[in-house]
């Protein structure tokens, strides 16, 4: 098997090394997430908001001696220890300061300071805030009812871009191959780049739509149609290399010799 780097730390490395806009949020799914990444990408300077569907990840942990209605009592947890995340405060932010100083990559900070390193502080106080991290994020996808919604639209349009990767990947090749780690690697860079190369086509065409209703038109579109609009649609795509076209209509170009045949019998 080839070792990849998961989601969230590839997430954090993205967002934070990109210089095109401003990310306040950045959607990552379960896989890959930890609660120590959580408190990275807060300290880098935006939300890291997974989807977590495990029901255990769906708890709300809090301070020891916080007080909570007895309703939350079943989904409540007081484990947080604050004089943890004081103890190791200084280290977590030395940590955080390495990655935005591009001395350390957010891949390697996440790997370095995954469950092997329980007993360091610095992971203890990222745990520990992560944890906070995500009760906060859980109360306001439950309670904000915009913000729930907008979670999940970014999060489908995550998933689109896998349908589109299950897609590449199915008319590509079949699964006899690419079971062996020489295999694997340039299989797995291949299909990232040709999902790259999709989604940007995608967004040019739609750029290019864009730019011809505003100049037909004289209006702007809605951000809030935008919004909905993902760039990884591939209906349109031929995957299998199979062109339709009307034989008659390019019956001279394909063949020549029959066109001539017509010519002199006229």
């Amino acid at each position: 098997m080839v070792r990849l780097p998961r989601t969230a730390r590839a997430a954090i490395e993205g967002a934070l090394r990109q210089k095109i806009t401003t990310i306040r949020r950045v959607m990552t799914d379960t896989h890959g997430y930890t609660a120590w990444a959580m408190s990275l990408a807060k300290l880098l300077g935006f939300d890291l908001c997974p989807r977590l569907k495990s029901f255990r990840d769906r708890r709300l942990h809090v301070p020891h001696g916080f007080p909570f209605p007895d309703e939350l009592r079943p989904v409540c947890l007081a484990d947080i220890s604050l004089s943890t995340i004081e103890a190791g405060w200084t280290e977590l932010c030395a940590v955080a300061d390495a990655v935005a100083g591009v001395r350390l990559s957010a891949v390697l900070a996440c790997e370095r300071f995954g469950s092997a390193s329980r007993g360091e502080k610095a992971y203890k106080a990222g745990y520990a805030l992560g944890l906070l991290l995500r009760t906060l994020h859980l109360c306001d996808t439950l309670s904000i009812d915009d913000f729930r919604r907008e979670t999940l639209r970014l999060h489908n349009h995550g998933e689109h871009v896998h349908v589109l990767q299950r897609q590449i990947r199915h008319a590509g090749f079949g699964s006899r191959r690419g079971r062996r780690q020489e295999e694997l690697v340039p299989q797995s860079g291949s299909l990232t780049r040709l999902t790259n190369v999709v989604m940007a086509w995608n967004t040019t065409t739609i750029q290019d739509s864009l730019d011809q209703w505003r100049a037909t038109v004289r209006r702007r579109t809605p951000s809030e149609a935008l919004r909905h609009v993902s760039p990884a649609g591939f209906e349109h795509i031929n995957f299998d290399g199979v062109n339709l076209f009307l034989v008659k209509q390019f019956r001279s170009r394909l063949l020549p010799s029959s066109a001539a045949t017509i010519v002199r019998a006229a």
